[in-house]
């Protein structure tokens, strides 16, 4: 039998973009270091958690496919078009739980 990956939500971007500036890091996690994307990855895996929510199989590589860190691909440079790809803007993204 084979597994159905779910699709990730928007909110595991917003969290690695979130993530990405506690760390002190000015740039979208597309840009990231490889060390940095590790110390990212751990910070949402923390942190989604602690929100109840359970981490889907194969979060790591949708999440890195998100932002164009997939193996598949070299990432981007950060004056190319990747449009395809989640940015770090805030802009409709996940707002977190309604009141």
């Amino acid at each position: 039998m084979q597994m159905v990956r779910e699709e990730l939500s928007l909110e595991w971007s917003d969290v690695a973009v979130q993530a990405a500036r506690n760390l002190g890091l000015d740039t979208s996690p597309a840009y990231v270091s490889d060390e940095h994307w590790q110390r990212i990855l751990a910070s949402v895996e923390i942190r989604m958690r602690m929100r109840g929510v359970e981490a889907p199989v194969g979060w790591r590589e949708d999440l890195a496919a998100r932002f164009c860190r997939d193996e598949r691909r070299a990432r981007p440079e950060p004056d190319e078009d990747f449009s395809g790809c989640q940015s770090d803007s805030d802009e409709g993204g996940y707002d977190g739980p309604e009141s």
